[in-house]
């Protein structure tokens, strides 16, 4: 299982936004501020909240995995852009 499989489930409101393609960064501020990069430019998401649980379960697991695992997402993100 992957980080991204590990995570998601917890993160189901902000599915959409990790995996879409024009999107480059989602940024959480807490359990209601979401805000992601597209094309150069932060703007924030209204009306998405994730759980304050669920929130604190997937930073656990984040926290848990090696970071070379989000960052050859991030890398391949970009390299197919």
């Amino acid at each position: 299982m992957n980080g991204f499989e590990t995570i998601l489930p917890f993160l189901k409101p902000i599915e959409h936004l990790i995996l879409g393609d024009s999107i480059s960064e989602v940024m959480v501020n807490g359990s209601h501020r979401v805000f992601v990069e597209k094309a150069g430019f932060v703007e924030e998401v209204r009306g998405l909240a994730i759980g304050d649980k669920s929130l604190m379960v997937a930073v656990k697991n984040i926290a848990r995995r090696p970071l070379s695992a989000y960052v050859e997402r991030r890398v391949y993100r970009r390299a197919r852009d």
